[in-house]
């Protein structure tokens, strides 16, 4: 776009200012605090108990899962 006035550039500039980066700014600024707030949250849920009960918790669960197969593999 070109302007045949010096000054009709800088009127331009003045009115409509940094409305086309707003968004974006918005936009980065969102996702900015996103990131910041996943990465306060824990990785796992896992990760709040002590060792012991991680132990229990994983052997409970490869039980479950091994009891799952045995009665696939008795139906099949």
């Amino acid at each position: 776009m070109s302007y045949p006035y010096p000054q009709d550039r800088t009127r331009d500039k003045q009115t409509k200012g940094d409305e086309p980066y707003k968004d974006a700014r918005e936009d980065y600024a969102e996702s900015e605090a996103q990131i910041k707030a996943n990465a306060a949250k824990p990785l796992e849920p896992n990760d709040e108990l002590t060792e012991e009960e991680r132990n229990a918790l994983q052997e409970q669960q490869a039980e479950e899962r091994f009891r799952e197969i045995g009665d696939e593999v008795d139906e099949s």
